[in-house]
Formats: structure tokens, sequence, C-alpha cells
């Protein structure tokens, strides 16, 4: 997900426009919002927001249902029983009864992220909803791994997203839980 700067801009009734981008070596697509779609290097997700709130850029999401053919989707937060929905990451903010973009995994670019060193697996916060860490939630929470540092900059900088939200003893696969 490309953010800052864009090659383009995305005019309200205009038809997207799409550029080769050598640098990546991927076309970029222009998308409502000012978020950048690289094809082929990262899937996104176009969420509805009827939280009663805006979801912050940048900030964690999961599903809460769904409304007129689109997901619902609300702040995650890793000491809530809804985190194993944990979803993607917003790409933009989404105010309240407004759909927008989410990535579901590839690179979100044009952050700050000098707080963390490269290579940094980055969780979902216990403490503040929706929040990315750099500190692994301890038991009960859920740990819900959302990405890495990529590079590490105070306002050019990206991690890559892959949300994986583990597994706890109720979600195992292969055993029968009767009395845990």
């Amino acid at each position: 997900m490309r953010r800052r700067p864009q090659p383009f801009a995305f005019m309200p009734g205009t038809v997207p426009r799409m550029v080769w981008n050598a640098a990546d070596g991927t076309a970029d697509l222009g998308l409502p919002g000012g978020v950048t779609l690289q094809i082929g290097q990262e899937h996104l997700i176009r969420v509805l927001n009827k939280t009663g709130s805006t979801i912050q850029d940048m900030h964690v999401v999961y599903i809460t249902g769904a409304q007129g053919n689109r997901t619902t989707a609300a702040q995650a937060q890793a000491n809530s029983a809804s985190a194993d929905k944990t979803l993607a990451v917003a790409t933009q903010d989404i105010a309240n009864n407004a759909e927008g973009f989410a990535t579901l995994q590839g690179l979100v670019r044009g952050i700050n992220t000098r707080a963390w060193a490269e290579g940094t697996e980055l969780w979902l916060s216990a403490a503040v909803a929706g929040a990315i860490t750099n500190v692994r939630p301890a038991a009960p929470n859920h740990q819900v791994r959302v990405g890495y540092v990529v590079r590490s900059h105070a306002s050019e900088g990206s991690i890559y997203v892959t949300v994986n939200i583990g597994a706890d003893l109720s979600h195992l696969h292969d055993v029968v839980i009767t009395a845990p």
C-alpha cells in the first residue's frame, strides 16, 4: 500500500489511473481516499465503519458483521474476545457510516516507524484499541501478530502487514475439550 507520496491522485468522478512502478515491479492503481493498490503485491478490503466514531489510519480492525454487501469493522484490541476476528490495518481514516480501505496483506508505506528497528515484530495492543505495539501481549491477552517493520523512518517508514491471530486452547483443530 503506497500512501505518500502518490504518483497520481484519484479525483471523485474520474476514472482511476494505473501506472507502472519500476521501483517495485508492479502496476499502481489509484483508489479513492489517496490509497494506491500495488497489484499482485498486496491485498486490500473495503470495510464499513458503523462504530459511532472514526477508525483511525493505521489502526488494526476486526470483523463485526456485514451490511449492504460490505464487511463491517471496528478497532481490535488484544484483551478482547473479538481479537480472534482481527482482519487488517486501516489504510486511511474511516469516518463513522463511511467505507474505507484496510490492508489484509502487504506493505503499508509513508508512516512513522522510527520507534522500531527494521525487522521488529508488531503486535495488536492489549492496552489501546486499534493500536500497534512492538510488545507481545502477555497471556491471557490474545497474541495477534500484525506484521513486521520493513523501514524505520519518521515519515517514510513501512510495515509489512500479515495478520496472524495465533491459536488458543479453545480453537485447536485436532482435540476435543470437554472441561478446560
